[in-house]
């Protein structure tokens, strides 16, 4: 769960925080406070929406995929046997 505190409407610390707030992973106060930006920003409100756009036609597109029975054992190798340097890539 991702903490955020801020005081004022600040847009670049808003879109920071937007796919933690699509996934649901802020701390209460921190949606609160993104929930309160997003109302009164149009530009991050519509940021918002475009990732929303996005998360539903990757999810759409993957569904009904047959996963390999062996994926989740070859994941958890590579993030074992990783260090932080070698998951850049992923952020």
């Amino acid at each position: 769960m991702k903490v955020v505190y801020s005081s004022g409407r600040s847009c670049g610390r808003t879109w920071k925080y937007l796919d933690y707030y699509l996934s649901d992973e802020l701390a209460i106060e921190a949606t609160l406070e993104v929930t309160r930006h997003l109302a009164a920003c149009k530009a991050c409100s519509v940021e918002i929406q475009r990732r929303e756009q996005v998360r539903d036609r990757l999810r759409a597109g993957v569904q009904g995929e047959a996963v390999p029975a062996d994926l989740r054992g070859k994941v958890a190798r590579i993030v074992r046997h990783s260090n932080r340097a070698d998951l850049d890539f992923l952020a």
